[in-house]
């Protein structure tokens, strides 16, 4: 009984650090690359994973175009807006009023593209992100 109580700690740890250092497994077609990523990363990729598809055309640099429902990252991309970052955010993540009238899956479709793109930045080599950083913060600001 003693060893189990003084063992209880590391077993609550360790399944924490196993995911953090282990490869990825199936892999979603928004995450690229070999680096192992980090545990939120990976744990939420693994959440949206059934939920997103990639297309064959490329929004920001080489990230395919990516479809959570009806909603594609290029249907929303804040790339192609002449907002600023806050009034993009605010007109495409808006909610209504009153807020159960919201329409939850639109809400959590846009949600999903805009994450599995962050992801697919997040996860490749750091030539990619070099490139993908330098088209974005080319954009003008209003």
């Amino acid at each position: 009984m003693l060893a189990i109580q003084l063992l209880t700690p590391f077993l609550l740890i360790l399944p924490s650090a196993i995911a953090t250092s282990l490869p990825r497994q199936a892999k979603a077609c928004f995450v690229v690359g070999n680096s192992v990523l980090p545990a939120e990363v990976a744990d939420s990729a693994a959440a949206i994973q059934k939920d997103v598809t990639c297309g064959t055309t490329n929004t920001i640099a080489n990230v395919p175009d990516v479809t959570s429902g009806d909603v594609s990252f290029s249907d929303i991309n804040f790339k192609d807006s002449n907002l600023t970052p806050l009034g993009f955010a605010l007109k495409e993540f808006a909610t209504a009023t009153p807020l159960a009238s919201t329409d939850l899956g639109l809400f959590t479709d846009r949600l999903n593209t805009y994450l599995a793109t962050g992801k697919f930045l997040f996860s490749p080599s750091q030539e990619f992100q070099i490139q993908a950083k330098a088209e974005l913060t080319s954009l003008p600001r209003q």
